[in-house]
């Protein structure tokens, strides 16, 4: 029977029949992979770690009878400072409704869609933003159950950003270390009654826009209605808005690959600087990468408009430094081919000079040749015949020139 080779016998064979090349692509393909996945992942584990809707609303209710508002910031518009959030109605204890499926809304115990029809006052509005009509909301003509449809049980608000300077600058300066900040407060009252409802808590529960946001505080505040001298329970929160770490990170990398085609280019034309031969390809670089920093700088996600923090040290420094080593590297390439063009030129002219004076020029100075003026003996007697050579002489001079033979002896 045939013995079969054991695996690290398989291994070490495998490893003498690929070549080194083959193993390198095969280590980055394996690295690159990894990599991708580990981004995912770690993407798909920060939003898991995010608390369940179900558990924010547990959390805010506790047992109470009241509002809980969850919204949704499905816009956000840095120029104009502005913000839209779609908030979702909530009514828990004596205030959810008892005749609704749960499909489509929050599982969470004691809570469900708002049983009544409610002014909401946003933003200190002193006439309702919006009014949930519970006669509007759908039913099931088998089951009689009201039906969860997000326009009837969801209203819209428009809220402005905290206008405030960093460090004396527009905050949009700190790109992508931006931070910014609003404020949220809300009066429900009984459309029937007039009178003030409670409202348990309000929670941003999603962003949009590549945009984190951190709840800094949500309290129950009072209004007081001048008019008629009634103070009324209302809601008011504030939240701070950033750029998410993916964003942070990807733009960071790009910024970084910048600088590094950038130093790429400074090495060469400083390598061209100190005499180090260049090919003419070699002014294509530069050039290419002019294109390259302004391109990888507009991938930069949701970025505003040149004139960042990483414009002033960066993009702008990158483009004006890539600039010059362009502008260096055709000057400096061009005058040396003009001056291997003359070097060959005079070599050319002076080998010409050489062979009319029947002279080879490889004649090494060891075996008689000569570097200027310097004596070379012929085979007659004494006789001398003084050469000028401009590179080594070897060989014999002919006697075509009016010079006797020389005659050189090899060792």
């Amino acid at each position: 029977m045939p013995r079969i080779p054991s695996i690290p016998i398989l291994l070490s064979s495998w490893k003498w029949r690929v070549s080194k090349r083959n193993r390198y692509f095969a280590v980055l393909v394996l690295a690159t992979i990894i990599a991708a996945v580990a981004l995912a992942e770690g993407l798909m584990a920060d939003a898991a770690s995010q608390t369940s809707t179900s558990k924010i609303v547990q959390s805010i209710v506790n047992n109470q009878d009241g509002i809980v508002l969850l919204g949704n910031i499905y816009n956000v518009d840095l120029p104009s400072r502005s913000v839209n959030i779609l908030w979702l109605v909530v009514g828990c204890g004596i205030y959810q409704s008892a005749n609704a499926s749960g499909s489509g809304f929050i599982y969470a115990p004691n809570c469900n869609r708002l049983n009544g029809t409610v002014d909401f006052y946003a933003d200190g509005s002193t006439d309702p933003t919006v009014t949930t009509d519970t006669s509007l909301y759908p039913f099931d003509a088998t089951t009689g159950q009201s039906l969860f449809v997000q326009s009837v049980h969801a209203f819209e608000t428009e809220g402005r950003l905290v206008l405030y300077s960093w460090k004396g600058l527009d905050q949009e300066f700190a790109y992508p270390f931006d931070g910014y900040q609003m404020e949220v407060t809300f009066l429900a009252r009984d459309h029937d009654t007039n009178q003030a409802l409670p409202i348990l808590g309000a929670r941003i529960i999603s962003s949009t826009n590549n945009m984190n946001f951190f709840l800094r505080y949500d309290r129950a505040t009072e209004q007081h209605n001048a008019t008629t001298g009634e103070t009324s329970t209302s809601r008011t929160m504030e939240l701070a808005l950033g750029r998410n770490g993916f964003t942070k990170a990807f733009v960071v990398t790009l910024f970084i690959v910048n600088w590094a085609l950038t130093a790429v280019c400074a090495y060469i034309t400083i390598s061209a600087l100190v005499g180090v031969t260049l090919s003419e390809s070699i002014v294509v670089l530069p050039v290419s990468v002019i294109l390259t920093i302004p391109a990888l700088r507009a991938l930069w996600i949701d970025a505003p408009g040149f004139g960042l923090l990483l414009d002033a040290c960066g993009t702008f420094l990158q483009l004006v430094i890539v600039s010059f080593c362009s502008l260096f590297l055709i000057v400096a390439i061009g005058l040396q081919k003009q001056r291997e063009a003359n070097e060959a030129a005079n070599k050319l002219e002076a080998a010409q000079q050489q062979h009319e004076q029947g002279t080879n020029l490889n004649l090494p100075p060891e075996k008689g040749g000569s570097i200027g003026n310097r004596v070379i003996y012929t085979e007659a007697a004494g006789s001398t015949q003084s050469l000028t050579a401009v590179d080594r002489l070897r060989g014999v001079v002919g006697s075509s020139a009016g010079y006797t033979k020389i005659s050189l002896n090899e060792d």
